[in-house]
């Protein structure tokens, strides 16, 4: 598991405690804190320590509880060396930097019928 800074961790709370009173309140289905947590595992550990160019866009799509207990089965990976020995967060989250998205040979505890279409078709559940 890829810990967060502290300050990073104490602010998504508290933005996340934030956004899903709004979107709860306008009837709306709301992301468990520990998916926004996991998919923050996944950036920061892909993040690289000096950044070149930067693109902002969308890479999330909603996870559920139930995707969240997926495991991505790190023994069918052959990760290319990086400075951590620190392996990737092994939590599967719609997210590009998860690497089990999109891929579910990779995947451990999927549930029948898991749709994980990745970034190749809209994703409706």
């Amino acid at each position: 598991m890829t810990d967060l800074p502290h300050d990073a961790l104490t602010h998504l709370q508290r933005t996340h405690d934030a956004g899903a009173a709004l979107l709860a309140a306008r009837g709306f289905k709301v992301e468990a804190k520990e998916v926004a947590i996991e998919v923050e595992r996944h950036r920061w550990f892909w993040r690289p320590s000096k950044v070149k160019v930067l693109l902002v866009a969308e890479s999330h799509v909603f996870t559920s509880n139930e995707d969240l207990v997926i495991q991505t089965d790190n023994t069918k990976l052959q990760l290319v060396s990086r400075s951590s020995a620190t392996p990737p967060p092994g939590s599967f989250v719609r997210l590009v930097y998860c690497l089990g998205y999109g891929e579910p040979e990779i995947l451990m505890n999927t549930p029948p019928r898991h749709r994980n279409p990745g970034l190749y078709a809209h994703d409706t559940g």
